[in-house]
C-alpha cells in the first residue's frame, strides 16, 4: 500500500486524501477533512461497540490499535493494545499536505523495508519527526469490512439507522 501510495507522485500538485478501500464511513468526515490544514487525520470515538460486533468482546482488541495523542498531534499510531483500551481509533483515513506527502515519499525512499504496512510506516514517519500529524475528534459512524460478516453487519448498521451518507 506504501509503495502504491507513492506511485502518483508525478500527479500530486495539492493536498491529498487517502482511504483505506475496506471501510465505508458518514461524508460528514471527509468534509471536515477537508477543512483542515496541514496533514491530518480523524480519530473515531464511536468504535468500540461495533468492534466488538464484528469480533466478540474477547477477541476485539486483537484487531483495534493504540492511538496516542498530545494535544491536538498524534504521538503514535498502530501499536498493539498492551493495557488500557484506547479511547479513539484509527479510521484508514488521513490526509496529508503535498509538502508533507514529498517528505513522506523521500523517508520512504529512505527505509529499507519496502514492504512495510501503511499504519506501521505513519508511525515511523512520526517518531522519525518527517510530519506532524494533526487529529480531529468524530463519533460519525465508520465501519469496517474485512470479511461477509462485517458486510452484513455493515448493511444492518446502515439500514437500520437510515443513514444514507456513506462513502
Amino acid at each position: 500500500m506504501v509503495e502504491s501510495l507513492f506511485l502518483t507522485k508525478k500527479k500530486i500538485t495539492e493536498d491529498i486524501i487517502i482511504v483505506y478501500g475496506d471501510i465505508v464511513f458518514d461524508d460528514a468526515i471527509i468534509d471536515k477533512l477537508i477543512k483542515q490544514k496541514g496533514s491530518c487525520l480523524p480519530l473515531n470515538s464511536n468504535w468500540k461497540e461495533t468492534w466488538i460486533k464484528r469480533m466478540g468482546s474477547k477477541k476485539f482488541k486483537l484487531d483495534a490499535e493504540d492511538v496516542v495523542t498530545k494535544g491536538n498531534k498524534i504521538v503514535s499510531i498502530g501499536n498493539k493494545i498492551t493495557n488500557k483500551l484506547p479511547k479513539l481509533q484509527f479510521m484508514g483515513i488521513v490526509k496529508f499536505s503535498k509538502s508533507d506527502y514529498f517528505k513522506l515519499f523521500k523517508f520512504y525512499k529512505k527505509n529499507s523495508n519496502k514492504k512495510i504496512d501503511f499504519t506501521t510506516f505513519l508511525n515511523l514517519s512520526i517518531k522519525n519527526k518527517i510530519v506532524k500529524l494533526n487529529f480531529f475528534q468524530t463519533n460519525k459512524r465508520w465501519l469496517e469490512i474485512d470479511n461477509t460478516k462485517d458486510y452484513i453487519l455493515a448493511k444492518k448498521i446502515i439500514k437500520n439507522e437510515l443513514f444514507k451518507n456513506y462513502r
